[in-house]
């Protein structure tokens, strides 16, 4: 996975660093065209998450032909709702183990509702290496 996250500060920064009007092409533009530009590198996902991300950078031309645009993360006011977001993330052999169970009921004990909790508690298990899921 590639992650950015906070990518509303990509939006909204630098705004005439690529581009003489303010806002036509914004770092976050640059970005994602670098980053499509590498789209064959396998079955890397690239993930773009952040708040109040404007939807028309994604309607330009200019901008990667490969990506497209998601905001269906819903509520996380269910418990089958808040693990189906973890899951997209988790190899199959994590997904339905014991730690696995043991790190969805504490996700929901202690995330639940909350996106940006929930997306550092993955964050977390993903750069340990999906080692000793309990601690998180």
């Amino acid at each position: 996975f590639f992650v950015l996250d906070e990518a509303q500060f990509a939006a909204d920064g630098l705004p005439t660093a690529f581009h003489p009007d303010p806002g036509a092409s914004p770092i976050l533009v640059e970005i994602l065209n670098i980053w499509d530009s590498h789209h064959s590198i396998g079955s890397a996902s690239f993930v773009v998450a952040g708040t109040e991300i404007p939807f028309k950078i994604f309607e330009e031309p200019n901008v990667a032909e490969h990506l497209g645009w998601t905001s269906d993360t819903g509520a996380f006011d269910e418990k089958s709702l808040q693990e189906n977001y973890p899951h997209r993330f988790l190899p199959p052999s994590f997904s339905g183990s014991t730690s696995d169970e043991e790190f969805m009921c504490r996700a929901w004990h202690w995330t639940r509702g909350r996106h940006r909790y929930t997306a550092a508690l993955v964050e977390n298990l993903i750069v340990s290496g999906f080692q000793s899921p309990h601690r998180f």
